[in-house]
């Protein structure tokens, strides 16, 4: 009875309920019925598209990229957030008890966890992290020395009509970062301070590729900020 009756209340309060959802019952109202579907498809695409953040990582902007090729989700996307997330060297490796002790908690990150992702990494000792964070900074390694990354962006932004805006953000976990938290068994580093100069190198490999996926793209926007 429920159910039958649901598909026929106005798209406003339709789409009023699916905002105090989480994301598994976003995604299971809209699998519901066509009709739900196309009434909450505005508020969808808002919530999970308006704004994607994204970081130098092979999978992440692959994503965007996906996004970009959709021809619906496409035009949904109207800001572009690169962020500082990366991986540095195993020999710079901080782990969370080094952060706590610098005075920052990494794992303190709202915007993420209000989406549905979770932050278990599991063990954090050296001997437990030490042989996947090897292997996956090794791959990460070679793909920011390919250069894909440009690529991958230079293809999203030509091919996202209404994004207006780019810039690079600090204070939001991007998608994938918790997933490849969980490849190398430690998240990755969001912060660029003095003391791990690889991440001052990497400042300037992101923000280099920021300028030049707008060039090469010829993307006009309204709004670029650092």
């Amino acid at each position: 009875m429920t159910q039958s009756r649901l598909p026929g209340l106005p798209t406003e309060i339709i789409g009023a309920i699916s905002q105090y959802l989480e994301p598994p019952g976003v995604l299971g109202l809209r699998s519901t019925c066509r009709a739900l579907a196309d009434k909450i498809s505005g508020p969808f695409q808002h919530r999970f598209f308006h704004t994607r953040y994204v970081m130098l990582e092979r999978q992440s902007l692959q994503n965007l990229v996906d996004i970009s090729r959709h021809p619906v989700l496409r035009s949904a996307v109207q800001v572009v957030e690169l962020t500082v997330d990366h991986l540095v060297a195993p020999v710079d490796y901080m782990s969370r008890a080094d952060y706590s002790a610098c005075g920052i908690n990494d794992e303190l990150d709202p915007v993420r966890l209000r989406n549905g992702e979770t932050v278990s990494l599991g063990s954090d000792g050296y001997d437990a992290v030490v042989e996947a964070y090897k292997a996956e900074w090794g791959g990460y390694r070679d793909f920011l020395q390919t250069k894909l990354g440009i690529k991958h962006l230079v293809e999203a932004l030509s091919n996202l009509p209404r994004c207006g805006a780019v810039g690079i953000d600090d204070g939001v976990r991007p998608w994938g970062a918790f997933r490849l938290g969980r490849r190398a068994g430690a998240l990755p580093n969001r912060f660029v301070t003095p003391f791990q100069a690889q991440s001052m190198v990497f400042a300037t490999t992101l923000v280099r590729t920021l300028f030049l996926g707008l060039l090469y793209g010829r993307h006009a926007v309204e709004h670029l900020y650092i």
